[in-house]
């Protein structure tokens, strides 16, 4: 099982994906968090993170920039 943290270009993932470990430790250590543009990293994930949507108008740009 893995969780993508989508990176669309903004914010800081860095803490987003410490932040996310941190939480796997604890409920799945085996389980990977990894950040990604990569629209077939986030297809074969079976969580995703896209951080930032209270912004979501800059997100859905990046995203579209991001799109296979």
């Amino acid at each position: 099982m893995s969780t993508v943290i989508v990176d669309y270009g903004s914010g800081n993932l860095h803490s987003a994906a410490k932040a996310f470990e941190r939480a796997a430790r604890d409920t799945a250590p085996d389980h990977p968090v990894i950040v990604s543009r990569d629209p077939d990293a986030v297809r074969r994930a079976e969580r995703i993170v896209l951080p930032g949507v209270g912004a979501f108008p800059i997100a859905s740009v990046g995203l579209r920039r991001c799109r296979a």
